[in-house]
């Protein structure tokens, strides 16, 4: 979380903080990637499987797109287009930041240990919450908007552990859902505060959750609850993958 700060200190480093941001991802990639390939005994299919990635690619498309359809259609009508669409800066926001998030704390973070070590998904889910709201802080520049920040980002975290275990443990799921969300009011002029968002954003940012809530809930009311009382605090429940 701190390395991109330590080589802008070192090497002198100009650009905006998303940039600076994404100087560490290469890290973080090779981070991931090298301790679950070693944990599981040198398996790259493996690897990916338990991560989350080998399948689910297009389920978690037409997922993230329905669910999140209000905000962009609102966003498309009520809103302009951004002047910098094509800039290095949405990019990061919209896709390699995401992507990047999910694989660290969902899939990593959470995953593993859920998954893996089976703390119950209580624990698994707030520990990964914690530290990824805390690596969203530099959105807020006052006490009331760092709590803020904190609370949104923490809660959208647990949401999004729900979602990946309740679908089979496909990642994509989660992956999607951010991206399109993030793109709903970072590539049109919404005048979001990062993730607190306005009243008009938050509005449909709502209806998306309720319609990602109320699918999951009828798909494992059909297919069976992944998260039940075997594993909320010790995970005894053995999860099939998507």
């Amino acid at each position: 979380m701190f390395f991109p700060s330590i080589l802008k200190n070192i090497f002198n480093i100009s650009g905006d903080k998303y940039f600076i941001v994404s100087l560490g991802y290469p890290f973080t990639i090779v981070i991931i990637f090298s301790t679950l390939y070693l944990l599981y005994k040198y398996d790259i299919i493996e690897t990916l499987t338990q991560l989350g990635i080998k399948y689910g690619f297009l389920k978690g498309l037409l997922f993230g797109l329905i669910a999140t359809s209000p905000m962009l259609i609102s966003s498309a009508i009520i809103f302009k287009l951004s002047n910098n669409i094509f800039s290095y800066t949405i990019l990061i926001m919209v896709l390699i930041g995401p992507l990047m998030e999910e694989l660290l704390f969902r899939g990593f973070l959470f995953g593993q240990l859920f998954k893996k070590e089976k703390w119950g998904f209580i624990p698994a889910t707030l520990l990964a919450a914690i530290f990824f709201g805390v690596g969203h802080l530099y959105q807020g520049n006052t006490l009331g908007s760092l709590i803020g920040v904190f609370l949104f980002t923490f809660s959208g975290s647990v949401w999004n552990s729900w979602l990946y275990i309740e679908h089979n443990n496909n990642l994509w799921i989660p992956i999607w859902l951010h991206i399109l969300m993030n793109m709903s009011w970072t590539i049109f002029q919404t005048d979001t505060s990062g993730a607190i968002g306005n009243n008009i954003t938050n509005l449909f940012r709502l209806i998306t959750i309720i319609i990602t809530v109320v699918y999951t809930l009828r798909y494992s009311k059909k297919y069976g609850r992944k998260i039940n009382k075997k594993n909320l605090f010790i995970n005894q429940y053995q999860l099939k993958n998507a």
